[in-house]
């Protein structure tokens, strides 16, 4: 699904919300898995955004992410990120805001 998403944490403390609109957005394909997780040594459900940034594609990961609520033009999925700090692997809680590509379209109508 191609989707618009902001990240509502940052490590793990929520954005206020007045200040959503400043964090940066990133356009790319959400999907929704199940992998193997060789840090927990179990089946995890893992959402992925990809996108282009430039040349490159980057990735972003949800763990076990869940839909907290939907409308009909946006949802956010709740989950936690991983971050390498200081050498270690820590996670963080986290939320996505997303909204599809074919609100914008509509928007630009």
């Amino acid at each position: 699904m191609k989707c618009f998403v902001v990240k509502m944490r940052k490590a793990g403390v929520a954005v206020p919300r007045f200040q959503l609109r400043e964090q940066p957005e990133y356009f790319g394909d959400l999907t929704i898995t199940d992998i193997r997780d060789e840090g927990l040594y179990r089946i995890v459900k893992q959402a992925k955004l990809v996108h282009q940034f430039g040349d490159t594609k980057r990735t972003h990961l949800l763990l076990e992410p869940h839909i907290l609520w939907m409308n009909e033009d946006r949802f956010v999925l709740a989950g936690f990120e991983r971050a390498d700090v200081e050498g270690k692997q820590v996670e963080f809680a986290q939320s996505w805001l997303c909204r599809s590509e074919a609100l914008q379209d509509e928007l630009r109508k």
